[in-house]
């Protein structure tokens, strides 16, 4: 559902973000932000010190007439999860220096549109029709401070996200991102014009190579449009089988949430791709633009899924003295698992999961092992959710 505004304001939010990167710090940050994205947020200021990287982040916001950030807001609420989809346009530049070093890197992006996804959820306390949180432990009505919820007669303390919006993702993409590969069909012709115009080539010469160039651009569009047709049914096909055997055991599986979780995994594990001798450096993963599926296993114990990703991402490598910074997108083929009784939630937000033990709704504080703030169980993050065990 399409909204025209909600209570956060999402201009202070970018202001905040460069002020970290200003900082090197997620303190500015840390109360705007879910336990996961802030963990994220602070996995990435390690690469940069690791480095000696200091990130210079600049937002130019396109405006309405009013001078309030041009906006788009798609809102979802499952009963459970109140999830806002704010798109805003403008353009942004990176800049990365090293002041050991004159040289700096710069990422600008003309049509940039910022992703910022921010949630509120009940998911943590139990509301009632009157509108009082009563506690789970005892189930008296609880009194609201802060951030928290305080019962004052057994003395249990809820956390809650339901106070306010909190940042659960962020994500800068180009808009434009592609588009500038055009210019190997449309550069060699601009050439050939050109040569004409300034008496280079004379007109007959260039008739004939202008007929010869779109003959051969005719002929290799050709092959590569039958071979990629071909290819591509084979592989969508293929695709396809995978995807109908896991949603035949899940039938709440989504592609778009396990791009989220792949996404999470590179983002909170910088080092991954070092980690499985794919590459010698740290990435900062921007985002997943393709996902195709390759393999399907499900035994007794495990269920696994073997991938084909593009991971688009700033790669880093080299010295403290001598970083190398490309920004790029490869191809990676990865093996994911989880415990063969897990499904995806119905009410599905990646920063909650419910405890096996007492039912508790929890939001995770780690990329690893949860620990359930109500009885205490422990859970791995296999029982919750997928889990990355190789990159091929």
């Amino acid at each position: 559902m399409l909204v025209d505004r909600i209570d956060f304001n999402e201009e202070i939010l970018y202001n905040q973000i460069a002020d970290m990167y200003r900082r090197r710090s997620t303190e500015p940050i840390a109360s705007f932000c879910t336990a996961l994205q802030l963990e994220a947020f602070q996995k990435e200021i390690d690469v940069l010190n690791k480095y000696n990287l200091y990130k210079d982040l600049q937002f130019d916001l396109k405006r309405n007439d009013d001078q309030s950030p041009s906006t788009a807001i798609n809102q979802k609420y499952d009963g459970k999860v109140m999830t806002n989809f704010i798109v805003t346009g403008g353009k942004t530049k990176e800049t990365y220096r090293n002041d050991r070093q004159r040289k700096k890197y710069q990422r600008k992006i003309k049509n940039a549109f910022l992703t910022a996804n921010v949630l509120k959820s009940n998911l943590l306390v139990a509301y009632s029709a009157t509108g009082e949180v009563h506690c789970n432990n005892c189930g008296a009505p609880m009194e609201h401070l802060g951030d928290q919820f305080h019962c004052a007669y057994c003395g249990s303390t809820y956390a809650t996200e339901a106070v306010r919006y909190l940042l659960s993702r962020f994500q800068i993409d180009d808009a434009m991102k592609g588009v500038s590969k055009i210019w190997y069909v449309l550069g060699p012709m601009i050439v050939l014009v050109l040569l004409q115009q300034f008496g280079i080539i004379n007109p007959n010469l260039f008739m004939k190579l202008q007929f010869y160039f779109s003959i051969v651009v005719a002929v290799i569009l050709t092959v590569l449009f039958f071979g990629a047709l071909g290819y591509g049914i084979y592989q969508q096909l293929k695709n396809y089988l995978v995807r109908s055997k896991l949603q035949a055991k899940d039938p709440n599986f989504s592609k778009e949430l396990l791009q989220q979780r792949i996404i999470d995994i590179l983002q909170l594990d910088p080092q991954i791709l070092q980690e499985h001798g794919k590459f010698k450096g740290n990435i900062l993963c921007r985002n997943i633009p393709m996902l195709i599926f390759k393999k399907y296993h499900l035994d007794d114990q495990n269920e696994e899924i073997e991938l084909v990703c593009k991971v688009n991402g700033l790669y880093i490598q080299g010295s403290p003295d001598r970083p190398k910074l490309k920004d790029k997108q490869k191809k990676y083929r990865i093996v994911l698992y989880r415990r063969a009784n897990v499904i995806t939630k119905v009410h599905y937000e990646p920063d909650q999961y419910t405890c096996n033990n007492c039912g508790s709704h929890e939001v995770i504080k780690s990329s690893d092992e949860q620990i359930c703030s109500y009885c205490g169980t422990r859970q791995a993050m296999d029982a919750i959710d997928w889990v990355l065990v190789g990159i091929k």
